[in-house]
């Protein structure tokens, strides 16, 4: 068990700290430590999902790929601010700005939330960081009692899992013909963990499905925590049984695919109304990400990002304006989504025989016989 946990946590460590850097630079060790491996582990999801799209994903090339990814993401953590230079980036501006380095340029905004923050950051309180703590700990109970997930969800992951590992594809085997339809990211990274550390299929699946819902809590704890809400927004996760019968289901791609939420959270409710260059590009990549585990956290994160977009029309021209990138982004990955759906996945139900999650015949069979119940 704990060799997986390893698999899971080690290659999202320096990822997760280098886009947190840019996402958000004013984090402390706490925010830190909380947001590093949610963003960490939905960025290894969509690097293992992008390579199976460009059909180059193998057991040796996601390998390679993370070892990439983590010495640059080192690499990159390894680059100061340097108080002599004359141009900054933003995140560069408020990270200064965070530890007290005296810049030769500086903003109004930036000065305004690194204040917020501080004020945030040593006004925490105590007793609910602990019971927060506590809580999303409670939810890697069932990975020490259990040596396999509940529900029937997870036999059709690891059979993607074993197909993808011998074949690198989702092609069905012989006798039968066509293709398991699902987002690759979730199956692609089970299979890569049960390949280079030799545990079951079963107990694996449990760590990773719990170790992606231990993440999602913690990652919005730390984006509310921006907001000063990071507790109580734990907690009141807790008064909610939704996540966790998914969980309990061994729905584990539909959690870990709110992953994506984390990341709107941060880049919608900036404090700083001006979005930035970095922020998008950072924004844009993890929405990729969140589309390659599962539908159910594309379409929270674009309903978050519509909500965003409708309550622009509120705001006057001049509010509107710092707003301008981060609302033609959303507009940008939204659209997208739709295109993808409606000209990728839409014409593969019509025309070929296409296998589902549990199974079921897909295509113009499936609408026949299960038109009018549907």
């Amino acid at each position: 068990m704990w060799e997986v946990v390893l698999a899971v946590l080690l290659p999202t460590i320096a990822p997760g700290l280098a886009l947190l850097r840019i996402l958000d630079a004013s984090a402390d060790t706490l925010r830190k430590s909380l947001l590093c491996f949610p963003i960490g582990l939905l960025a290894v999801y969509g690097t293992s999902g992008l390579l199976f799209v460009l059909q180059a994903w193998s057991i040796t090339n996601l390998t390679i790929a993370l070892i990439a990814i983590n010495a640059l993401s080192i690499a990159f953590l390894l680059r100061k601010v340097h108080v002599e230079r004359t141009t900054y980036t933003q995140w560069q501006k408020m990270e200064a700005a965070i530890h007290g380095l005296v810049l030769s340029e500086s903003e109004p905004e930036i000065e305004q939330e690194v204040a917020a923050q501080q004020w945030f950051q040593s006004n925490r309180n105590p007793l609910l960081q602990i019971a927060a703590g506590c809580f999303c700990l409670l939810t890697l109970v069932p990975i020490i009692m259990f040596d396999r997930p509940f529900g029937v969800d997870w036999i059709g992951f690891s059979t993607l899992a074993s197909h993808v590992a011998q074949s690198g594809s989702f092609e069905v085997p012989s006798p039968n013909a066509g293709l398991w339809t699902y987002p690759p990211a979730f199956p692609t990274i089970l299979a890569w963990i049960v390949s280079v550390t030799g545990t079951s299929i079963e107990q694996s699946i449990l760590v990773l499905g719990h170790l992606s819902l231990f993440a999602l809590l913690l990652g919005i704890w730390g984006s509310m925590d921006r907001l000063g809400a990071g507790a109580s927004s734990v907690l009141a996760m807790g008064a909610s049984f939704a996540l966790f019968a998914k969980v309990f289901d061994s729905g584990y791609p539909t959690v870990a695919s709110q992953l994506g939420l984390i990341v709107g959270l941060m880049i919608v409710l900036r404090p700083i109304q001006q979005s930035l260059r970095y922020h998008l590009l950072a924004f844009v990549f993890l929405s990729i990400c969140t589309v390659l585990i599962h539908p159910t956290g594309a379409i929270y994160l674009a309903a978050l990002l519509i909500a965003s977009l409708l309550s622009r029309e509120r705001l006057s021209d001049d509010e509107q304006s710092p707003q301008k990138p981060i609302f033609l982004t959303s507009i940008l990955i939204v659209t997208s989504m739709f295109i993808i759906a409606l000209i990728y996945f839409a014409p593969r139900m019509l025309s070929e025989p296409v296998f589902a999650e549990y199974g079921w015949q897909g295509g113009k069979p499936m609408l026949m016989f299960n038109g009018p119940l549907m």
